[in-house]
């Protein structure tokens, strides 16, 4: 889970990105070669009266955790550029970046879920299936998590430059989209733990914002910018999934009837 604080060390995220670029691999397997043969009934139990898939089996949600695979492995990369050292552009954009690939994981959630291209009929607003209501509220949240560290690198990049102004209205941007994150974290789907990693940051987003205001006001003067600040390139890291490669299985052989007590070779 990207939401929080996180401190890996140098092998140890190297090997979980690994691993997450791996699962990558298999979800997208399973979403282009062997869910997309199941037929809707299959997947639904066999009640031809409801067909209600089961989320676990739609190539949309095998979609979605390929790209959140892929969004918690650029999180871990964030995570250790940050206990490096990294400008505060580089963060905004690798921050930026993995906002991106969470947006692309509940994009990909809202796809149909019938070959005829209609929504089955548990799907919630935006083709989401009912079920997966937590997994699409844990995108929003991770979504507008990001989006607001995002701006609060930006944020620490234009109090570096002396351009106070402009450091406001990132704080201000970082405030809504944080804010967004509380309100999907704390509405259906959500989670408390969520919330509480979202409020810690607001926090210290807003000890940043009365700092910047404090010397805006009375020291440097400087007035807001007429237009909003534009966002930072996203730069994604992690793009790419490790392809999956099954290995065949081969049953054992059973016995042959010289073996076998009795008179039946099934014995």
């Amino acid at each position: 889970m990207s939401l929080g604080p996180t401190t890996p060390t140098t092998s140890s995220a190297t090997n979980a990105v690994t691993l997450l670029r791996q699962a990558a691999g298999l979800f997208a397997h399973l979403a282009s070669r062997l869910l997309p043969l199941l037929p809707l009934a299959a997947m639904a139990g066999g009640q031809q009266a409801s067909k209600v898939p089961a989320i676990e089996l739609l190539p949309s949600v095998a979609r979605a955790l390929e790209a959140t695979c892929l969004a918690e492995g650029q999180a871990l990369t964030i995570a250790r550029a940050r206990e490096k050292g990294v400008s505060a552009a580089t963060e905004a954009g690798l921050e930026a970046g993995c906002a991106e690939l969470f947006s692309r994981a509940a994009l990909a959630l809202q796809a149909p879920v019938s070959a005829g291209g209609a929504a089955a009929p548990d799907s919630a607003q935006g083709g989401v299936p009912a079920a997966a209501a937590r997994l699409s509220a844990y995108l929003s949240v991770s979504k507008a998590w990001h989006t607001g560290r995002a701006r609060m690198a930006q944020l620490q990049g234009a109090v570096l430059a002396g351009e106070l102004g402009q450091a406001t209205a990132l704080g201000q941007a970082a405030s809504s989209s944080l804010g967004d994150a509380a309100k999907t974290a704390a509405g259906h789907g959500g989670d408390p733990g969520w919330l509480l990693c979202v409020q810690q940051l607001r926090s210290q987003l807003g000890t940043a914002l009365a700092a910047v205001e404090k010397d805006r006001l009375y020291v440097t003067l400087q007035p807001l910018p007429r237009d909003p600040p534009a966002a930072p390139e996203p730069k994604v890291l992690v793009a790419t999934a490790l392809a999956h490669s099954p290995t065949p299985y081969h049953p054992p052989l059973p016995a042959t009837p010289d073996k076998a007590e009795g008179n039946c070779c099934l014995q």
